[in-house]
């Protein structure tokens, strides 16, 4: 990875204009000496994004990266991320303690910080929040995140006959205003990170009970972020506006950040090229390689801790059988995705784990090598030689240009190798979200990030009783391996029993792990604060807008 180039933006110009020409486009009319001349928009002190379709807003339930990335902007956790080294920083708190066993953490919230209402911000708004994140009737994906606090998992799956006193026993409190605290049920070493995840931000008590579900609607929208979502034009745009109460607004400087929506990655590229928006994290799948090649200052690319799978709903024939799930996965050559398919550079999946994981110590199991031979073993142990009577199968994915791809090669690949014909299902981002929670589905592409360097972070979202895993998939070792694992203070010891587990999820097959995603960054040359990151984690806060042309590289 690389920092942002300062280099003359006549070079910027020369190698997008020959990208541009390729769809209908010149990048040279976005100006050509750096400075705002080629933006859309004079005006400095908004920021311009491009998003998709976020489903909602309320950070109880978002769980997908649209919605994320407009939570990240106008609401803040208990800590924050510093994006050049991911470490943590003040957020609602200033500063965290934890006890000597590891168990209890306390966090000292800022007197200072309000709604964007006015109304001042206390350890009971997150006392309220993460209770309600667990309440069975909230029925929030976000609950498990929270089951290492003690009492946390018992309350979610309580019945109302003993729901009151397990809600008492949660171990979350508000000690006092400005004191939080939580006691987990073993050690986690790296749970003050979940303090920075963007769902389990506060949200006011005092807005839900007056709105309902209607609180994270625009008219009747408060958060505690730099800004708050005053707008949003459904497939058009979202904007946030400057929150005056903000701690450290005089610090934020933008007053306002507009999300320009848009599905199609070619959509996306077309503002970039018009300079009406400042980064684009979607890059067409076709410019990919040419932007590699040529590396313009515009252009960021590196790692990314984030798997791209298909998971099976292994209660829908065929792939209710072991070996029609085990033949699948090795009919398809994966070696080809990031090089043919996507041409992005990104690394064939294994398992479900990431690469990136060796840096902590990680050894994950040998995962299974594409073997068509031994697949149509398989499928005809099944009961299906050759692909004969195989019944209809169906590969469902949401909009999007790479989703279509990777379906498309991933079908081709079952065709040949195993001679089986499969269906394709093209579904709009919120049908697709509830067509998986309803387990509408036989094969359902998913991608996941952890937002922690941990197997186990990947390793959760399988557990049987995890509310994300809508596959029917449940292993009683896998999920025994997992909890010995939290019980296990050796680290050594600890990732063996992280890889054992991972070595069940391989054999009992109950998704493919296609690839490893990577990043493919645009930034306009009047950008300043782009830090690359593997959890491609971008605060508009830390950005700005540069009003004159950067100085020349010396010869």
């Amino acid at each position: 990875m690389s920092a942002l180039t300062r280099l003359p933006h006549i070079l910027l110009v020369a190698v997008l204009a020959v990208i541009g020409a390729a769809c209908g486009g010149s990048a040279a009319e976005s100006g050509g000496d750096g400075t705002l001349a080629g933006r859309a928009s004079p005006d400095t002190t908004v920021f311009y994004k491009t998003i998709g379709e976020p489903e909602q807003l309320d950070p109880g339930f978002v769980m997908e990266s649209e919605g994320g990335e407009v939570l990240a902007t106008t609401f803040e956790r208990l800590l924050n991320f510093n994006p050049e080294d991911m470490t943590l920083e003040p957020g609602v708190a200033t500063s965290w303690t934890v006890s000597d066993d590891g168990l209890t953490y306390t966090f000292r919230l800022r007197p200072d910080a309000k709604w964007s209402d006015g109304v001042a911000i206390t350890a009971h708004d997150f006392e309220y929040s993460w209770l309600r994140a667990l309440a069975p009737e909230t029925g929030s994906e976000v609950a498990s995140l929270l089951w290492k606090i003690e009492g946390a998992e018992a309350y979610t799956k309580s019945t109302p006959e003993n729901r009151a006193a397990a809600r008492e026993a949660v171990a979350i409190e508000a000690a006092n205003d400005s004191t939080f605290r939580v006691r987990l049920v073993h050690p986690v070493a790296y749970f003050d990170r979940y303090a920075a995840f963007a769902q389990l931000s506060p949200v006011p008590r005092h807005v839900i009970e007056e709105h309902g579900d209607q609180w994270s609607r625009p008219e009747n929208m408060v958060s505690n972020g730099p800004w708050t979502v005053t707008e949003w034009a459904t497939q058009q745009r979202i904007v946030a506006e400057r929150n005056p109460y903000y701690w450290n607004a005089e610090a934020i400087p933008f007053d306002r950040v507009e999300y320009l929506i848009a599905q199609a990655n070619m959509a996306q590229w077309n503002m970039f090229e018009a300079g009406q928006v400042d980064i684009l994290n979607r890059v067409p799948q076709t410019f990919i390689p040419r932007l590699r090649r040529e590396q313009p200052p515009a252009f960021h690319e590196g790692p990314f801790l984030a798997t791209y799978f298909y998971m099976f709903n292994v209660d829908e024939p065929p792939v209710d059988d072991v070996r029609v799930r085990q033949a699948l996965n090795l009919a398809v050559d994966k070696s080809k995705i990031g090089t043919f398919v996507l041409k992005g550079g990104q690394d064939p999946g294994a398992g479900p784990t990431h690469p990136l994981l060796a840096d902590m110590g990680y050894t994950p199991p040998e995962a299974p090598a594409f073997d068509p031979q031994q697949a149509r073993t398989l499928l005809a142990e099944a009961g299906y030689p050759g692909g004969e009577g195989f019944p209809p199968l169906k590969i469902s994915y949401n909009t999007l240009e790479s989703h279509k791809a990777v379906a498309e090669f991933v079908q081709q690949e079952w065709s040949k190798n195993l001679g089986i014909n499969v269906e394709l299902e093209n579904m709009e981002w919120k049908v697709f979200l509830d067509a998986n929670r309803e387990g509408d589905f036989q094969i359902a592409r998913r991608g996941w990030t952890p937002g922690i360097l941990d197997p186990k972070e990947l390793l959760d979202i399988w557990k049987g009783d995890e509310p994300v895993n809508v596959s029917g998939w449940a292993n009683a070792r896998f999920d025994e391996l997992l909890e010995e694992s939290d019980r296990t203070v050796d680290q050594e010891a600890r990732l063996e029993l992280l890889a054992e587990a991972e070595r069940v999820w391989l054999e009992d097959a109950p998704g493919i792990t296609l690839y490893y995603y990577r990043q493919h960054n645009m930034v306009q040359p009047w950008v300043d604060g782009f830090a690359e990151n593997m959890l491609a984690a971008y605060p508009t806060r830390h950005f700005s807008i540069r009003t004159t042309a950067p100085a020349l590289a010396s010869q």
